[in-house]
């Protein structure tokens, strides 16, 4: 025997499984957004999924985001509510593309002038 058993598992050095402290009923009830962030610097979209708008709006324009980080600053165009995990990547593949990818960049809420097919991310 190599320590404690439990659910078939074998623990080493007499360690017993500690159980998760999260409600498994607050992890599949989350609160899920999709949102749109345009670029002021060159008009380009991002789309993606978060629990928190605020905080990832706050990530972005700190430059926490790889892929996002050379078009500061950004603002919230668009913010969508979702049930769950599975509704907000739908809505987020949905809005990725053409037709919903044409109306967030006619919103152009910073000014920036529209430079042909160039668009894009």
């Amino acid at each position: 025997m190599c320590g404690v058993e439990q659910s078939g598992t074998c623990l080493p050095a007499g360690r017993a499984r500690v159980a998760h402290s999260r409600n498994i009923n607050t992890m599949i009830n989350k609160t899920y957004y999709v949102y749109v962030l345009g670029s002021c610097k060159n008009n380009r979209l991002y789309i993606g999924i978060t629990n928190n708008p605020q905080r990832r709006l706050k990530e972005h324009n700190y430059g926490n985001n790889k892929s996002s980080k050379g078009y500061l600053p950004y603002k919230m165009l668009y913010c969508v509510e979702a049930s769950d995990r599975i509704e907000a990547r739908i809505l987020e593949k949905k809005f990725k593309t053409g037709y919903w990818r044409e109306k967030f960049y006619k919103m152009n809420l910073c000014g920036v002038e529209q430079s042909g097919s160039s668009r894009g991310s």
